[in-house]
């Protein structure tokens, strides 16, 4: 309650005011997502390097710079990219929400490459 008083203290008004803070600030990155390449591997796929790369969310850390809370990641695939034939690009989007659903997000790649040169039998041919 607020009340505004003259010189000889008389009340000349009396009020009530209530203040909202809101959080609308979003996360903030401060450590972006980083790009990886994996080794392809034909025989087992590469969803173990995937997978690991995704639960730490690409490297990514972002802090709740309002309430200061934990917050709720999100990953999602945007885009996939075959090169050639050897190299296919993931884009994924790491989003961080925090307990106001105030959110931020960046993009990172997760490369899949092959890098191993063939290898000639000499008994098949």
């Amino acid at each position: 309650m607020f009340s505004a008083l003259d010189s000889c203290n008389n009340v000349s008004a009396v009020t009530i005011a209530r203040f909202i803070i809101q959080d609308t600030m979003a996360p903030v990155f401060v450590v972006n997502p980083s790009n990886t390449t994996a080794a392809c591997n034909r025989l087992t796929g590469n969803s173990t390097e995937l997978n690991a790369w995704l639960a730490i969310n690409g490297g990514a850390t972002a802090v709740d710079v309002c309430a200061g809370g934990p917050l709720r990641w999100e990953t999602d695939l945007v885009k996939s990219l075959d090169l050639c034939s050897n190299t296919t690009v993931y884009t994924y989007r790491f989003t961080a929400f925090d307990s106001c659903r105030n959110s931020a997000f960046r993009e990172a790649t997760f490369t899949v490459q092959d890098i191993t040169a063939p290898v000639i039998d000499p008994a098949s041919g």
